[in-house]
């Protein structure tokens, strides 16, 4: 008994690190577009600035409602495997696309604002 509420508890920690990596990619590649779209598309043109601002409360909406089902969908994946005991191979199959779409907005953040230079 005292095993199946840790496997619990170790479900929802899991779950809590999933939470966080895909906040992380919500924040990551909500720069990326708004870079993306300020250099490619906007420019100096104050309409399109406030077209840049719409698409990106749009692409938030939607990645966040996306990010909501996939939290939702997860969390039970993650509470039927506790009894199965396979909850760590659910966790990486969960994390690891995750990790991938934090790496490629990194990324493409990096081609975008280019390497930094130090000082002095």
């Amino acid at each position: 008994m005292i095993k199946q509420w840790l496997s619990y508890i170790l479900a929802y920690v899991m779950w809590t690190l999933n939470l966080a990596i895909g906040i992380w990619f919500i924040l990551i590649s909500r720069e990326f577009l708004l870079d993306f779209l300020g250099i490619t598309y906007a420019g100096q043109n104050i309409g399109r600035g406030w077209q840049v601002g719409f698409l990106d409360k749009v692409y938030l909406i939607a990645l966040g409602l996306a990010w909501l089902a996939f939290m939702i969908v997860m969390e039970d994946d993650f509470k039927k495997n506790v009894k199965r005991g396979i909850l760590m191979e659910r966790f990486t199959r969960f994390a690891g696309p995750e990790f991938l779409l934090v790496f490629l907005a990194d990324l493409g953040l990096l081609i975008l604002q280019g390497p930094t230079r130090p000082s002095g």
